[in-house]
């Protein structure tokens, strides 16, 4: 089982462009539980010497936590599946050594959300960062079902209320200007009340 699912991660993490560009590998999955590593080069850097760019840790965190969550959503295929709704990252120290590790683990999964927590260690194994991640299960179905509309038929969208107009007692789409407080158009200080009517 634990073969099966790594072999499964792994091909993902080859179809997936981004992981590709960042070099980023899995090491170890279990049901709910991934383990990637980036190897550190220049590329990842702002300049030569200078540490990894924190962008590096946060692309770890997403991807740690959806390797995870992979493991148990069979809809997932190289990241199309599931989708990030929000991503948190805490910085803690530079990595130093020649890889970083993130370690992905599933806190709970529910139909269509999943919510889950990284830590991000360099090769001496110190801890540089944490985040936390929700993601979107695509595909999953909608519960309940959408309810019928104002018109009484599923599916028929609603005018929105600002591609409607308001037309005042005597007036016509083409001139639908309300008479002002004072009664004269153009004036400020309108008033909208009962008589107006909505025409979509």
């Amino acid at each position: 089982m634990a073969d099966d699912l790594l072999a499964v991660a792994r091909d993902r993490a080859r179809s997936n462009r981004f992981w590709q560009h960042l070099g980023i590998d899995v090491v170890d999955v279990r049901e709910g539980w991934a383990k990637l590593r980036v190897k550190v080069s220049d590329e990842l850097r702002n300049a030569p010497g200078a540490p990894v760019h924190g962008g590096v840790y946060a692309a770890l965190v997403d991807a740690a936590f959806g390797c995870a969550l992979a493991t148990v959503n069979a809809e997932s295929a190289g990241g199309v599946g599931q989708t990030t709704l929000d991503l948190n990252v805490t910085y803690l120290a530079a990595a130093r050594g020649p890889a970083i590790f993130a370690e992905g683990t599933l806190l709970r999964r529910g139909r269509t959300v999943a919510f889950g927590e990284v830590r991000v260690t360099d090769d001496a194994g110190a801890l540089v960062a944490v985040g936390r991640a929700t993601y979107l299960i695509m595909g999953a179905p909608i519960w309940p079902p959408i309810p019928p509309q104002r018109s009484g038929r599923p599916g028929k969208a609603v005018t929105p209320l600002d591609s409607q107009t308001l037309v005042a007692p005597g007036r016509s789409r083409d001139n639908p200007r309300p008479p002002t407080r004072s009664g004269r158009p153009g004036e400020a200080g309108a008033r909208l009340d009962a008589r107006y009517t909505l025409v979509s």
